[in-house]
């Protein structure tokens, strides 16, 4: 455990000590394992997850990408990030807009194609959007999200050419039971 890391967790603990001096200091500094701390900590705030959108380490900015308090703008910016798995970590925030899962359902890479279709605010165009995919990954995320109606998992079923598929759509039917 670092000095930062050991600061922060006492600031928690001890609620008198300045935990937020430490983790504005810290986001200004120049390690990422730093940086992840913060905004894992009580004390990350909106302009820490604003400063690690615009940091040049992957790690802070895939970190940033599932923060709570990430903002309709900074989501956009990391969905547009040159990094996959920034884009696929953003894609998974519950935060995201409709646009922006549909964005994201559009993105070249399949992963993060996958992650918004799994994305609990997707809705049902998003999920039928991700059913008609060629991309067996993001038919399967789709499949498996909480809000997909079981008579629309079994019409999927009956046309899907991949057994594989069919079995997991089998499975997931046997667990839903209702």
């Amino acid at each position: 455990m670092g000095k930062l890391d050991f600061l922060m967790r006492y600031a928690e603990a001890n609620r008198h000590y300045d935990g937020k001096k430490i983790a504005d200091e810290a986001m200004q500094g120049d390690s990422p394992s730093a940086k992840v701390s913060v905004l894992h900590s009580y004390f990350s705030n909106e302009k820490h997850v604003d400063i690690a959108v615009r940091d040049e380490s992957a790690y802070v900015r895939g970190t940033a990408a599932l923060h709570s308090k990430a903002t309709k703008e900074h989501l956009d910016t990391l969905l547009q990030d040159h990094n996959e798995v920034v884009r696929s970590k953003a894609a998974r925030n519950p935060n995201l807009t409709s646009d922006q899962i549909h964005r994201a359902m559009k993105d070249p890479d399949t992963y993060v194609q996958a992650k918004a279709a799994a994305n609990p605010s997707a809705t049902q165009e998003h999920i039928e959007l991700a059913l008609t995919s060629r991309h067996p990954e993001v038919r399967m995320a789709a499949l498996r999200h909480d809000s997909i109606p079981r008579d629309r998992m079994i019409k999927f079923r009956d046309a899907e050419p991949d057994p594989y598929i069919r079995s997991v759509v089998d499975a997931q039917l046997m667990w839903r039971k209702s």
